[in-house]
C-alpha cells in the first residue's frame, strides 16, 4: 500500500475478523515418492531358479509441510548423505489490502552429512500473522517471527508480524544444534507505505523505509538485525533465532523475520517502517542461498536420498604373476544406475578390507577388472568388491572372493652349462611341480640359451639377450590370457644353476643396448662359478663336451674377473648362492669320483667344492668383487642341485616366501661392507690390496666421520689372521670384543673377516692385520661407513671402442639433496699401462656436465689404444657442515675382446691367417690388440713364439689348440 491518502486510515479492515484469528495450523503432511526396479523383477519372475536380484534401497522424497512444532525424521539405513531444501516463511501484512505484504521468505539448498539410524528435528516456519483489529497487531510466525507494533496514538494502525524460520536441528533440539536454517521475511506497516524484507541470504533485508521512521535491518551471520528508530516508538533488535518487535506508532512497524539470527522491527511513527528479514545458514555443502523466495508458510523437503548401490554381482581374483599385485574381475549389478565407480578392498584377515580402497569408475561394461597394487608377495590376501555413489557417499555391502589368493612373480628356471632345460622338471616331477605344489604357478623354463655359449659372446651378452627374449615372451603371452598389460609386469625371481647364473647376473646388468631388463627381486644362483673354475679349462670339459662354444673359457678365473669388474651387484636384486661341498670329481679319469674331504682331489679345484665348482668360487672369490647377500651350503655335486626336494623345501621356497628357512643354514647378509637396517647401504671410505710379507704387522689408519656405523672387510688369501680395530679413544676392538657388546659384529666366513661398530666414534681409527703364512700373502683391506653421505658414479658406455669418449660421472648427496663445491677425481687405470693421468670432475654446465651447480660432477675420457680392461677409481672429498667427507667408488669399462677363443685376434669368430699375422705383431713387435687371452694359444698366461707356432698347426693343419 502507498503511504498517505489514497485510503483513509481508518479504512483498513477488509475481511472478517474471525478470519484473520491466529492462523489455524495445516495438518502436517509427509510425501514419498518410490521407484522400484521393473526390470529386476521382471527377471526374478521369469528365471527365478537361477536369477538372484539384489535387494535396492528405495529412492525417495520426503516434505514437512507446517505444522505449529516440531517434527522430525529418522535416516534410513545405508543413507549417509541427503540434499534438503529449507524455505522459511513470509512475514505478515495488511490482509484487505495486497499493497501492504510481508517480505518473502528465504530458501537454502544444500547437502548434508547424516548417519543411517540418527533422528533429525524439524522445524517450518509459520507466515507471519496479518494485523487483526484496530490495535491487534500481527503475531509473529512460528519459530522465530518477531510481533508487528501497536497504534499508539489512536489505535487504529498496527502492523504485520515477521515471518518464522525453518531449519534442521542435528545432535539434540535447541538452536546451537541447528544445521540448515532459512530466515523469515519482515512484517510489512499496515497502510502500503512500508513492506516487510525479504528473509534469506547470510544477510537479511533491510525493511522499506516508511518515511520518518528507520527500517528494521536484516539479521547477518554474527548478530540480529538493528532496531529501526521511530518518533513514537523504535523497533526491538534481532536476537539468535528470533526477530524483533515492530515499534509502536501512529503507524507501527513491522515485526523483524526469524532466522540464524532475526531482523530488527521497524520503528514506528507518523509512517511506520517494515521489519528487516532474518538471515539464513548453512553447515552443509554444495549450498545454494536465495533470498526472498517463498510466500506463505514454509517448507523443508528432503529430496533425492540416494538409493543404496547395488552390490556387484560376482568377484573373482587372479594370480596373473604380478607378484606384489593382483588381478580382481568382477560383474555388475543388473542395474548400474547410481554407481559411480567400485571400491576394492583388501586385507590379510576375512572382513578386514582396510582403506584406502583401489577405485575403478563405473562406465557401463558388461565385466569389469582392476589391477591392485602394494601388495606383499607371497602373502596370502582376502579381496572383497562393493559398487559406490561417490557424490553422495553411498556405498552397497562387500562382496567376498570365495578365498584368499596369494600374490606371486613368475619364477624363471635357466639351466647351466652343457645342459639343457629338462632338467627342471615338468608338471610331474621336479622343481616346475615342486614350485607348483609350493603355491607359484608362473614357473617359466628358459629354453632358448646355448648350453655351450656362443661365438662372438663377450661376458655372456648374446646369451643375456636370449634370457631377455624368453622372458618378454612369456611376460607377453601371460598378459594377453590374463587381460592386463605387459608394463604391470615389473619384477621376476630367477633360480638359475652353474653357467645360467652368469647369464642371469649378465641379464641383470642390463648394460647392452640390445635389452633393457625387467627388475630380479631374487636370484638364486646353486653351484654358479662367480669367480670361474679351473674345471672349465679340463680337456674332457672344454672340447667332448662343448667343443665349439667359448663358455668355457669366459669361465676360467681370470675371465670371471674381468667379468666381475664389469658387472657388479645390482643393488635392487638380492643374490642368492647355493654352494655344494660334496666334492665329487666327475670329469677327471685319474681321481674318479673322489670327494674332497679325506680323499685326493685336483690341485686347481678349490676345497670345498662340489665337484666341478668351489664353495669360494660360488661365494665371489677372494677378491670379493661380486658377493652374495644370502648363502647356504649343502653336500652336494654339481648336477645334485636340481633335483634336491630338501633344498628345495628348507631353503629356496622359504626364501622365495620371505620366510625363515626351515634349517640350520649359514646365512649372513654381505655387500662391499655390511649392511645395516637403520644405516642404509654402507659408504666406501678407503679400499686397499696388496701382497705382504710372513710376519710383518699390517697398521694403518681410516678417518672416520659422523655416522651411523663403521665396517672394516679384510681378505686374507691362503692365510689365518687376526685382526683389531683402536678407536679414537683408544677402545679395543676385535672377535672377542663382540661376544660382549651388541653394537659390534665380528664376521668370519672363509678367507673374510670383517668388524662392524654401531655408531662409531668420530675421528682417526687404526686397524691392525696380522698373518699366520709361511710366504707372502695378499691382503685387501675395505672400509665402508653407513651414512647419509653419498656418492653415487656411473658412465656414460661401458663398451668402449679405441677412441670413443666416455663421460665420466659423480653424484654426491645428503638426504637425497646434491652436495656442491666438491673435489672429484677419477684414476683411470688401464690394465696394461698404469700411467693414464687423473681426471677431475666438474660440475659447471661444461665438460659434459648438463647444468651448473646442480651436484651433478662430470667431464670426459678418450681411453687410448685398444686397452682392455679400464677401471675408474672415484675419490670425492667434500665439507659437510664443517665436517671433512671422504667417499671412493669404482666404475669399470673395457672393449669387447674377451676371450671370444684362443687366437682369434681379430674377432671375427673364426681362425684365418690374418690371426697369424696379428700374433706375430703382438709377440715380435708388441702392436695391435693384443689381450692375453687372445694371443695366450697355449695357456702359458704370455704370449711367446710357442702361441705363434700351434696357431699356425691350427690354421693351416686344422690342429686342436693344446687347452
Amino acid at each position: 500500500m502507498a503511504k498517505g491518502g489514497s485510503m483513509p486510515k481508518n479504512s483498513w479492515i477488509g475481511g472478517s475478523v474471525a478470519a484473520a484469528a491466529f492462523q489455524l495450523a495445516k495438518a502436517p503432511t509427509m510425501r514419498h515418492r518410490e521407484r522400484r526396479d521393473i526390470r529386476c523383477l521382471a527377471m526374478a519372475a521369469i528365471f527365478l531358479p537361477l536369477t538372484w536380484c539384489p535387494q535396492r534401497a528405495q529412492s525417495q522424497q520426503v516434505t514437512f509441510d507446517f505444522v505449529g512444532s516440531s517434527q522430525t525424521w529418522v535416516v534410513p539405513a545405508n543413507v549417509t548423505s541427503i540434499t534438503v531444501d529449507v524455505r522459511g516463511a513470509q512475514g505478515g501484512g495488511n490482509g484487505s489490502n495486497p499493497n501492504a505484504q510481508g517480505g518473502k521468505g528465504g530458501r537454502v539448498q544444500t547437502t548434508l552429512a547424516v548417519t543411517p539410524g540418527e533422528m533429525l528435528v524439524i522445524y517450518v516456519g509459520g507466515r507471519g500473522g496479518d494485523l487483526i483489529g484496530p490495535n491487534t497487531p500481527g503475531p509473529g510466525g512460528f519459530n522465530g517471527g518477531g510481533t508487528g507494533g501497536i497504534d499508539n496514538v489512536d489505535f487504529n494502525a498496527p502492523a504485520g508480524g515477521g515471518g518464522g524460520a525453518s531449519d534442521i536441528r542435528q545432535g539434540g533440539n535447541d538452536l546451537s544444534h541447528r544445521v540448515v536454517v532459512a530466515g523469515g521475511g519482515g512484517g510489512a506497516e499496515c497502510c502500503e507505505d512500508a513492506n516487510g524484507g525479504a528473509g534469506g541470504g547470510t544477510i537479511g533485508m533491510a525493511g522499506m523505509d516508511g518515511g520518518n521512521s528507520d527500517p528494521g535491518g536484516g539479521g547477518t551471520q554474527s548478530s540480529g538485525g538493528a532496531g529501526g528508530s521511530g518518533c513514537h516508538g523504535n523497533g526491538g533488535s534481532g536476537t539468535l533465532g528470533q526477530g524483533g518487535i515492530g515499534g509502536n506508532g501512529n503507524r507501527a512497524g513491522g515485526g523483524g523475520g526469524g532466522g540464524y539470527y532475526g531482523g530488527g522491527g521497524g520503528g514506528g511513527c507518523d509512517f511506520g517502517s517494515g521489519g528487516g528479514g532474518g538471515s539464513s545458514y548453512s553447515a552443509g555443502t554444495n549450498t545454494i542461498h536465495t533470498q526472498g523466495y517463498q510466500t506463505g508458510d514454509g517448507q523443508i523437503v528432503i529430496s533425492n536420498v540416494p538409493a543404496a548401490p547395488n552390490p556387484p554381482l560376482a568377484t573373482a581374483v587372479l594370480d596373473a604373476g604380478l607378484g606384489d599385485k593382483l588381478l580382481v574381475k568382477w560383474n555388475p549389478p543388473s542395474i548400474e544406475a547410481g554407481i559411480t565407480d567400485y571400491q576394492i578392498g583388501y586385507g590379510t584377515a576375512p572382513g578386514n578390507y582396510l582403506p584406502p580402497y583401489a577405485v575403478q569408475p563405473a562406465s557401463n561394461q558388461t565385466a569389469y577388472q582392476k589391477v591392485v597394487p602394494g601388495l606383499q608377495p607371497n602373502t596370502p590376501y582376502y579381496v572383497a568388491v562393493r559398487s559406490r555413489n561417490s557424490n553422495t557417499g553411498q556405498v552397497s555391502s562387500w562382496v567376498p572372493a570365495a578365498l584368499p589368493v596369494v600374490p606371486t612373480l613368475p619364477v624363471v628356471l635357466v639351466h647351466g652349462w652343457n645342459s639343457n632345460p629338462s632338467i627342471w622338471g615338468d608338471d610331474t616331477q621336479g622343481y616346475v611341480k615342486w614350485l607348483h605344489d609350493a603355491g607359484f604357478p608362473h614357473v617359466w623354463v628358459c629354453n632358448t640359451i646355448d648350453p655351450c655359449g656362443i661365438l662372438g659372446d663377450p661376458w655372456f651378452s648374446v646369451e643375456a639377450y636370449l634370457l631377455s627374449f624368453f622372458i618378454k615372451q612369456e611376460i607377453a603371452t601371460n598378459a594377453a590370457f590374463y587381460g592386463v598389460d605387459s608394463s604391470e609386469y615389473q619384477m621376476l625371481d630367477i633360480i638359475a644353476h652353474s653357467m645360467g647364473g652368469i647369464i642371469s647376473r649378465r641379464y641383470i646388468c642390463g648394460q647392452s643396448p640390445a635389452w633393457i631388463p625387467k627388475h630380479i627381486r631374487k636370484l638364486f644362483m646353486m653351484g654358479t662359478p662367480n669367480a670361474g673354475t679351473e674345471a672349465a679349462s679340463y680337456d674332457c670339459a672344454a672340447k667332448v663336451l662343448c667343443p665349439t662354444g667359448p663358455a668355457s673359457c669366459e669361465m676360467q678365473p681370470k675371465a670371471m674377473k674381468e667379468f666381475n669388474d664389469f658387472c657388479r651387484n645390482d643393488r635392487a636384486t638380492e643374490y642368492i648362492a647355493v654352494a655344494g661341498k660334496g666334492g665329487m670329481l666327475s670329469c677327471d679319469p685319474r681321481i674318479p669320483n673322489k670327494q674332497c674331504f679325506g680323499g685326493a682331489f685336483r690341485n686347481d679345484l678349490e676345497c670345498p667344492n662340489d665337484g666341478l665348482v668351489s664353495v669360494a668360487s660360488v661365494l665371489g672369490g677372494p677378491d670379493r668383487i661380486f658377493r652374495p647377500t644370502d648363502k647356504t651350503t649343502r653336500d652336494l655335486c654339481h648336477s645334485q642341485y636340481y633335483s634336491d626336494f630338501n633344498l628345495f623345501s628348507t631353503f629356496i621356497e622359504p626364501k622365495l616366501k620371505n620366510q625363515t628357512a626351515t634349517t640350520s643354514v649359514n646365512v649372513e647378509k654381505l655387500d662391499e661392507s655390511l649392511v645395516f637396517a637403520d644405516s642404509g647401504q654402507a659408504q666406501i671410505i678407503t679400499r686397499k690390496c696388496g701382497k705382504f710379507p710372513p710376519g710383518v704387522t699390517l697398521i694403518d689408519s681410516i678417518y672416520v666421520e659422523n655416522s651411523h656405523s663403521l665396517t672394516v672387510v679384510v681378505a686374507v688369501q691362503d692365510s689365518e689372521a687376526t685382526f683389531t680395530l683402536l678407536s679414537p679413544s683408544g677402545n679395543i676392538i676385535d672377535s672377542s670384543t663382540s661376544v660382549l657388546n651388541s653394537n659390534i659384529i665380528f664376521d668370519h666366513i672363509y678367507d673374510v673377516l670383517s668388524l662392524s661398530v654401531l655408531n662409531p666414534e668420530a675421528g682417526y681409527w687404526k686397524f691392525q692385520l696380522q698373518t699366520t703364512a709361511n710366504s707372502d700373502s695378499l691382503i685387501c683391506v675395505t672400509a665402508g661407513v653407513g651414512s647419509d653421505v653419498f656418492l653415487n658414479t656411473d658412465l656414460s658406455k661401458r663398451d668402449v671402442q679405441a677412441g670413443d669418449s666416455i663421460t665420466l660421472f659423480a653424484y654426491l648427496t645428503k638426504t637425497g639433496l646434491p652436495l656442491t663445491g666438491a673435489i672429484i677425481r677419477a684414476i683411470p687405470i688401464d690394465k696394461t699401462n698404469d700411467t693414464l693421468p687423473v681426471i677431475y670432475l666438474f660440475d659447471d654446465g661444461a665438460h659434459g656436465d648438463a647444468s651448473f651447480g646442480d651436484g651433478i660432477y662430470a667431464n670426459y675420457f678418450v681411453p687410448p689404444s685398444d686397452t682392455g680392461i679400464i677401471s675408474f677409481n672415484f675419490t670425492a672429498d667434500a665439507d659437510v657442515g664443517g665436517e671433512s667427507v671422504h667417499r671412493i667408488a669404482t666404475e669399470v669399462a673395457g672393449v669387447r675382446s674377451l676371450c671370444f677363443f684362443h687366437g682369434d685376434l681379430n674377432v671375427d669368430g673364426l681362425l684365418s691367417p690374418t690371426d697369424v699375422v696379428l700374433e706375430l705383431n703382438c709377440v715380435f713387435l708388441s702392436s695391435g690388440n693384443c689381450p692375453i687371452c687372445l694371443t695366450d694359444v697355449n695357456c702359458d698366461s704370455a704370449a711367446s713364439p710357442s702361441d705363434i707356432v700351434f696357431l699356425l698347426l691350427a690354421v693351416f693343419l686344422g690342429e686342436a689348440f693344446p687347452c
